[in-house]
């Protein structure tokens, strides 16, 4: 395990009666294996679990207002990391090590599979004919009930996909439900070229890609489904030009090229400078996030 050899690591440095907070989100048992594996070096250590839960992009803002839940192996392992977080808010959640550990991965894949639903809806409309976009207004304009539901768009990044894996590792492989949210997110690339090729011969195209970030307005591109999208449009013949307002790389072009060359464009990530951008009249635009100033094939 990558965290015991971590441990080998500190143990040199270590004294009985010092504090040990994982922050990271771990495996289920992970915090007991750690400190079983000190005490049998003769550590007696505190160590607790305080999950960090912010979204990426709001962490200054969100460490401060986010109620921090707090769980250790002791009553002084407890109380000393609930007197560090009060030092950021005032809202402290005390509960189990096992409660804090399940409490992050249930949280992440409940998102998750709540993104996995607007996408299936998302497919199921688009394969019907039905207009996704408007179906979407007609479930959530002045609907109490259906303010929470999420638009269609790739679900990725470092924790989604990961926790939801590790729920299904946990609960022996019998998650139904997760695999089938991992199926629906992950095949929605592949949604996405099947529907452009309905009207368009991908072959010898040049696809303007904007956004290859895995979700909007962060440079953080770890498990971004636009690079599976690339993948797919390339396996199909097309000449794929990308361009993303946070990430500077070889293959990352301005957007100014993207649009001056490119002869059909997707809109893989919500940035916010294009949710109001002109495309050029006349070259087809596939909207997937379904922003109201941008056009759709």
């Amino acid at each position: 395990m990558v965290i015991t050899k971590l441990a080998d690591q500190l143990i040199p440095h270590l004294s009985s009666g010092q504090h040990i907070i994982l922050r990271s989100t771990v495996f289920p048992g992970t915090s007991e294996r750690l400190r079983d594996y000190f005490e049998a070096r003769g550590l007696r250590l505190h160590v607790s679990f305080c999950l960090e839960r912010i979204v990426q992009g709001h962490a200054v803002r969100e460490l401060k207002e986010l109620p921090h839940i707090v769980s250790s192996f002791t009553d002084e392992g407890r109380a000393y990391c609930a007197g560090i977080f009060r030092l950021l808010c005032d809202k402290i959640v005390e509960v189990g090590v096992a409660e804090a550990e399940l409490s992050k991965l249930f949280t992440n894949t409940w998102r998750y599979i709540t993104f996995a639903i607007a996408n299936q809806f998302y497919m199921m409309s688009e394969k019907s004919g039905a207009n996704s976009k408007e179906l979407y207004r007609a479930m959530t304009e002045g609907y109490e009930r259906g303010l929470n539901i999420p638009r269609p768009g790739f679900a990725a990044g470092p924790c989604l996909l990961k926790d939801t894996m590790q729920l299904s590792a946990f609960y022996t492989n019998n998650f139904n439900l997760g695999y089938a949210a991992m199926q629906v997110n992950e095949g929605l690339p592949a949604f996405c070229v099947e529907q452009l090729r309905k009207n368009h011969d991908l072959k010898g195209m040049k696809v303007g890609l904007l956004g290859m970030a895995f979700k909007a307005d962060v440079d953080d591109i770890r498990d971004s489904l636009s690079f599976k999208l690339r993948k797919l449009l390339v396996f199909h013949g097309a000449e794929v030009i990308c361009t993303d307002e946070h990430i500077q790389a070889f293959d990352i072009h301005p957007l100014e090229k993207v649009l001056k060359e490119a002869e059909l464009f997707i809109v893989a990530v919500p940035h916010k400078r294009y949710r109001t951008l002109e495309f050029p009249n006349g070259r087809p635009v596939f909207n997937l996030w379904n922003f109201d100033s941008v056009c759709k094939v």
